[in-house]
Order: structure tokens, then sequence, then C-alpha cells
């Protein structure tokens, strides 16, 4: 039996739980995760591959590791036009965007894009993790990333400010020499109007202070 047969949109299951039977198989033996790669190219089945995909996001949930040989599979459904495909791509990829920071901040323009443009919050959400969790691989990944992520805070009118200012905290650690620049990202939303946010802007001004720079207050 085909291990793509056992997912939830051919099994008829309306629920997730075929597919995360699949990705703990898929655990057990790395190698099948090559079936869930090919279906990743269905075309003409979108549930399919959107199923493919969230195996591919439960696995690097566990993993993210195993999932590194098919990131152009999934850098490849970023632009697809179901959204609930893109998320997962999405999802995936930003898991194991540490692992391959190259191949992330290569694509940053059309990530950048995705993070404006996107109709989904969800997608963007996971493209900012992703463009984030690139970040944190060195300092020159960190200054590469950061005039996406700074522009990533005015996206959909500051919606995503909350989720940018927290992937901004590790930064600071692996790139002090932006520790300035982080810092007064910081004090623009310490006194935003939104709880989760200060706490994160609060959040990024300890973390500039633990490298001795302290945020300016606007």
């Amino acid at each position: 039996m085909s291990l793509l047969s056992l997912l939830s949109s051919e099994a008829g299951d309306k629920t997730q739980e075929s597919n995360e039977r699949v990705a703990a198989l898929c655990l057990d033996n790395p190698e099948a995760l090559a079936d869930i790669a090919a279906g990743l190219l269905a075309v003409k089945k979108p549930k399919l591959i959107a199923d493919c995909a969230e195996v591919m996001t439960k696995v690097a949930e566990k993993d993210a590791r195993l999932v590194v040989p098919y990131a152009e599979e999934l850098f490849g459904l970023l632009g697809h036009r179901a959204t609930k495909v893109r998320w997962e791509a999405a999802h995936a990829l930003a898991l194991a965007a540490c692992l391959i920071p190259a191949r992330v901040l290569s694509s940053l323009a059309g990530l950048r894009e995705l993070v404006s443009s996107d109709a989904s919050t969800i997608v963007r959400d996971y493209t900012i993790d992703m463009i984030a969790n690139a970040a944190k691989a060195g300092a020159e990944e960190a200054r590469q990333a950061l005039p996406a992520l700074r522009e990533a805070l005015l996206v959909c009118e500051g919606k995503h400010r909350g989720r940018v200012l927290e992937g901004l905290v590790p930064l600071t650690a692996v790139a002090p020499d932006i520790a300035g620049e982080l810092a007064d990202i910081a004090g623009a939303y310490t006194g935003d109007s939104k709880a989760a946010v200060q706490k994160a802007a609060k959040k990024l001004a300890k973390a500039c202070g633990a490298v001795g720079v302290a945020p300016r207050q606007e």
C-alpha cells in the first residue's frame, strides 16, 4: 500500500489524524519521506499536496534535519494557489530554516513579497518565522535579514509586530553589532497599545541590555 493512500484526503479523513500517523511512520523510517516528497509534486491534487506538506511539518517539529533534503520541493510550493499548501510549506521551512539559512536568505526578495502581500495571515506568520530563524544562524545572516524583519513590523498595519519582535530577540546574541538598532526598535514598541507587543518589546530591550545596549524611548 502506498504511503500516500494513508493521508487524510486520500483516506477520506476530515481530520489531521491520518497525516499525524503517516508522520510518525516517517519518523520511524525517514526514507519514507521520499514518497511524501513525491506527493508534493502531485499538481492535480492540491489536497494531497497540502497533506504531504503537513506531514513534512509534523516531522520537522520532531526533527527538522529530516526535511532538509526536501527543502527545494517545499520552496516551490510557497507560490501555490492553495492557501493550506502555502502555509504548511512555509511552516515546515520555518522549522528547518536555522539549518538552511543560506537557502532561505537567497530567497529573501520572494519571502519579503510573501510577507507584504500574501492574503493569509498564517502564511505571513510562518514566512516571518522562516526569515527570523535563518537570521539566528550567525552575525552575517542576522544583518542580511534585519531589513526584511524591520519591514515586517509595519505589514498589515503592524499586525505581525509582536511576532517580529520575538524573532529579533535571539539576534542580539549572534550579532551584537546590530544591538543598537535592535534596541531602538524595542524602544519604539515598549509603550504599544497591545500587552503582548509590549511584552515582546521589553524582552528584546532586555536582550539588548545583556550586550550593553539600552533602548531609546520614543
